[in-house]
């Protein structure tokens, strides 16, 4: 089937590849999205759209303060790791635990850690959740991984 002209257009936006991580009691989980974008700066806010029906944006839709990862250029396998729904954090994974007390992937470029300012719900498949940014940590050098060069597709989330 042909592409659309409204899905050519919008896969030509420029997608970043993000892992969101929360916690609350022993319920830890991460998710990945390319849908995390800067929408203020005074105090500086992200947006995050996350799927409506995952754990994960329900945690954070209830106050749960979060991290968003930034991975660098070359983590494709590690991103993949996180395509599939809200995966628990679990083994395997270079793990560090921000200030907020939210585990996030050592290995990634930057970390912003957010305090949950609101959602933005009912628009569909997924919820927009915005987060305050109350610390950042750059962690390696380089830059950062685009969805561009993972080959996935930004439609598919």
């Amino acid at each position: 089937m042909p592409e659309t002209p409204m899905q050519k257009a919008l896969r030509y936006l420029i997608y970043g590849v993000y892992v969101v991580s929360a916690t609350q009691d022993d319920d830890n989980l991460m998710l990945l999205s390319p849908w995390v974008a800067q929408v203020n700066l005074d105090p500086p806010t992200l947006g995050v759209s996350l799927p409506a029906n995952s754990a994960l944006a329900n945690l954070i839709g209830s106050g749960s303060p979060f991290v968003v990862s930034i991975l660098r250029a070359g983590q494709k396998t590690l991103a993949e790791q996180f395509l599939d729904g809200d995966q628990g954090i679990g083994d395997g994974h270079l793990l560090a635990q921000a200030e907020n007390g939210v585990p996030y992937l050592a290995d990634a470029l930057s970390i912003l850690e957010c305090e949950h300012a609101g959602s933005v719900e009912n628009l569909g498949d997924h919820t927009v959740l915005l987060g305050k940014v109350t610390a950042a940590r750059m962690l390696a050098d380089g830059h950062p991984l685009t969805l561009r060069q993972t080959g996935f597709d930004p439609l598919s989330f």
